[in-house]
Formats: structure tokens, sequence, C-alpha cells
């Protein structure tokens, strides 16, 4: 299951690194240090409604912070908000797994 996730991200992985780079901004801290509130979504997974918040970074590239639990927030960077929304969309589930994975490891 996991290669079949990996082989259907890869490509959108590819693009969104490939429209960072392109992008003028150098620094990942001029990112978040430039950041702007420009919308916030939900996103469904698992029964629960994930707010994300859309920032407009200083060189033009957005972020999306999930707010999954208190000091989990894991933050998705892409060329659009819509780009962002997309990738979340596809991959909310398998994080939101992972994260439960780690917080309670098999015995």
């Amino acid at each position: 299951m996991a290669k079949n996730l990996a082989v259907q991200a890869n490509p959108l992985a590819n693009g969104l690194a490939h429209d960072l780079l392109n992008t003028r901004c150098v620094h990942s801290e001029q990112r978040v240090n430039g950041s702007k509130l420009i919308a916030v979504h939900h996103v469904q997974s698992q029964g629960r409604r994930i707010p994300v918040l859309l920032f407009r970074n200083r060189c033009g590239s957005v972020a999306g912070r999930c707010l999954i639990d208190r000091g989990d927030t894991p933050i998705v960077d892409g060329p659009s908000p819509e780009a962002v929304l997309e990738l979340l969309t596809g991959v909310i589930d398998e994080l939101l797994l992972a994260r439960s994975a780690i917080a309670h490891p098999p015995a």
C-alpha cells in the first residue's frame, strides 16, 4: 500500500518542488517570517475536520499549516492555495495514520 501511495505522490511532489525552486525566495526563514494569513479551509479525514491555515509567504509561495493537535502543526508549502489544499486532501489520511502510529506504537 505504501509503495502505491508513494508512486501517486511522487509526480505531485516533484511538480511542487520544481515550482518552489523557481521562486525568488531562497531561505525558508524568509518564507516563515514574511507570512500573511490569506484563508482558512478545512480538510475532512477520519471523521475529523482539520483546520488548514493558508499563508502567503513573502516570496509568493503558499504555506498550509494543518492544526492536527496542540503542538502538531505540519506545514506544506506550494505554489498556490489550490495546490496546497490538493496535496493535503490527498495525504491527510496517511499523515493522521502516521501520527497515530507514532503516538501509540505497537507493544
